[in-house]
């Protein structure tokens, strides 16, 4: 029985970007084009048919429809697939029959990762990577339409699609892996003499140990020997990276009390500390039990100190705001008075009276107050100054008083009414006149 390989084959696509990837869609780009085809000879001089394809895009579709099916960056040498080299996930893969031509179309979504986003630059700038099927299988070497090839089996198990550089070559993309369910005991091999197959014409040769695995595969061997040193030396390094971190953390807790004496003295002695404000003055001076010179601190005095600091910064907030409030009303009463004073100046403008008639709205408040008042007040100018008159008319008809005894005979009513309105006698009969 011939034994299963690692079966890579290569398509040169030049994609069309179905999306850009953009912040809305996470970075992104979803992708489509051709990803292999059934019944020709490849390049690497292998078939698959189409009954066999069409078995395995079927049960692909299956675990597409599940989001499980993931294309890596360049093929994993082993054939596994590792979260760490993802680049793209297939979305969905369909036959299309062109000219003959048996082609599978697939989308997929050009991830936002490292390997992803290196995938997504080729494309954007016109590049042609190649679409790589990675699957597990057998070859029989036979006679496909007059030519000579190797033709993939029905025990092959379609894994992935693959993204790459290069198309398939017969010696740089087969891959002798045996499918990781297998036991590895037998491998392919150009020279060697101890047994040869019936079948394909290749010679085949028992691996017993290392020795033999060196023999038969020497740059698979060396290839392994550096990824070991490799994966050695990343783990050597982190774990050097995480001593380290371990290490100044210590010291850096070790020096902190040191530290921190040295710059609170350095903050004493700048200027910005020595220009502080009367607040924050007496803020410095609650602190300053903070910095003892020996470093101890007593922590019921610290809080009791602490929330006596926080009830005076409370009391200094609830001043300012009263202070604040204070200053708005002043600002709001003298923005009033203003316009008081130009509406009676407004309204009292060319009229008769016009200086009493200011000093009666005076005491105005509000411009409503000037509006509802003038009227008010014209009337009783008015009527006083028709009061003066009158009596003015009865003195003429023989009454002769004095000006003393003339007060003292008028009605209290009225004269407490001249007064509040500040009437002079005289100076209403002569603006009368």
């Amino acid at each position: 029985m011939t034994a299963k390989q690692l079966l890579i084959e290569t398509v040169p696509v030049a994609f069309t970007i179905l999306e850009e990837a953009t912040e809305k869609n996470g970075g992104r780009m979803r992708i489509k084009g051709i990803f292999t085809v059934a019944d020709e000879i490849n390049g690497n001089g292998r078939v698959y048919t189409e009954a066999v394809l069409d078995r395995e895009i079927e049960k692909m579709k299956l675990l597409i429809a599940e989001n499980r099916v993931f294309s890596e960056a360049d093929h994993p040498e082993d054939g596994k697939s590792r979260i760490s080299n993802t680049a793209a996930m297939l979305t969905a893969i369909e036959k299309q029959v062109t000219d003959g031509r048996k082609i599978y179309d697939g989308e997929a979504i050009v991830l936002n990762t490292i390997q992803g986003k290196n995938l997504q630059e080729i494309i954007r700038a016109g590049g042609r990577p190649g679409v790589s099927s990675r699957g597990w299988g057998s070859l029989v070497r036979g006679n496909w339409h007059g030519k000579a090839a190797d033709i993939v089996q029905e025990d092959f198990v379609l894994k992935t699609f693959d993204f790459v550089i290069g198309q398939s070559t017969k010696d740089a993309e087969v891959s002798q892996f045996f499918e990781q369910m297998d036991v590895i005991n037998v491998l392919d091999v150009e020279d060697n003499i101890h047994e040869k197959s019936q079948k394909g014409g290749k010679v085949v040769m028992e691996i017993k140990t290392i020795e033999d695995l060196r023999k038969a595969y020497p740059d698979l061997c060396e290839q392994l020997v550096k990824e070991a040193v490799l994966q050695k030396e990343k783990e050597i390094k982190e774990s050097l990276e995480k001593d380290l971190d371990s290490r100044v953390m210590k010291e850096v807790e070790a020096k902190r009390e040191e530290i921190k004496k040295e710059v609170i003295e350095e903050v004493k002695k700048s200027d910005e500390y020595q220009q502080l404000t009367a607040t924050l003055i007496e803020v410095a001076k609650l602190v300053k039990p903070y910095f003892s010179e020996t470093g101890e601190e007593d922590d019921d005095e610290i809080r009791q100190e602490v929330a006596d600091l926080k009830v005076k910064t409370k009391s200094f907030e609830e001043e300012n705001k009263s202070l604040k409030e204070e200053i708005e009303r002043g600002k709001r009463d003298a923005d009033e008075k203003e316009k008081v004073v130009k509406k009676i100046q407004e309204v009292t403008a060319g009229k008769q009276h016009e200086s009493l008639l200011v000093e009666r709205l005076t005491s105005c408040k509000t411009v409503d107050e000037v509006v509802q008042r003038i009227a008010e007040e014209e009337a009783f100018i008015q009527k006083l100054i028709g009061e003066v008159k009158l009596s003015d008319q009865a003195k003429g008809r023989g009454q002769v008083l004095d000006e003393d005894k003339q007060d003292g005979e008028m009605d209290e009513k009225k004269r407490r009414a001249r007064i509040l309105a500040g009437v002079d006698e005289d100076i209403v009969r002569q603006k009368s006149k």
